[in-house]
């Protein structure tokens, strides 16, 4: 029995520590797989994550498919309408008489001397002169939708008034970009000015009409 019992001992230990050994291999393995492809096993859970259908009745399985969520449909808010912008402000102080003009495709805003008065032709446009506003002068865009209207834009010192010297005349404009600019403007016995871009040309709105019509040279 003794020489029996030994190799049987032997063996027994050999196959505990294959077990052991067994087990230890499972262990690294499984830790392993816990932090080396913690982030590889998400992404494939969520590729296999499909819609499973049950073995039940054909008809069941028929019935039940992969829904998909129907996103809602926003429908963006409506532009809201722009109230009046004074495209066109003047001020000045003294005596001196100052008109503002504007022009858009040919169509003006303001005194007409051939005509002798004030028109308004630029639609959707008012013109307030200095005979209602003492010493201040606008034009404005009553309802610029859907964009401001491209002008162009024009001062006299008006020469028949009388020379009252320097003057000194503020001016706030409103592009058809939305951008404004306020300037002081120092301003001559018959100066007549016009908005120009950098190459010396009329902007936005085109070409003045010829300067006596608008502003007469004594």
């Amino acid at each position: 029995m003794g020489i029996h019992s030994l190799p049987a001992r032997r063996w027994g230990r050999i196959g505990l520590v294959a077990l052991l050994g067994l087990t230890l291999a499972l262990v690294t393995l499984t830790a392993s797989n816990a932090n080396g492809s913690v982030w590889r096993d998400a992404g494939a859970t969520v590729a296999k994550k499909k819609c499973k259908k049950k073995h039940k009745s054909a008809a069941t399985a028929k019935k039940k498919k992969c829904k998909k969520k129907k996103h809602p449909v926003v429908t963006p808010p409506a532009p809201q309408p722009r109230g009046p912008i004074t495209r066109l402000d003047v001020t000045w102080p003294g005596d001196a008489d100052i008109d503002a003009h504007a022009w858009s495709s040919g169509l003006h805003d303001g005194w007409n001397e051939p005509l002798d008065h004030y028109e308004v032709e630029i639609p959707g446009t008012t013109y307030t002169g200095s005979f209602q506003t003492p010493n201040h002068e606008t034009i404005v865009e009553t309802n610029p939708n859907p964009s401001i209207r491209p002008l162009t834009f024009g001062l006299c010192y008006y020469p028949f008034s009388g020379d009252h010297g320097e003057t000194d005349v503020t001016v706030t404009t409103v592009f058809a970009s939305g951008e404004s600019s306020t300037t002081v403007i120092p301003m001559f016995f018959d100066d007549a000015l016009v908005t120009q871009d950098t190459g010396g040309n009329p902007i936005e709105g085109g070409d003045p009409d010829p300067v006596d019509d608008w502003c007469p040279q004594p």
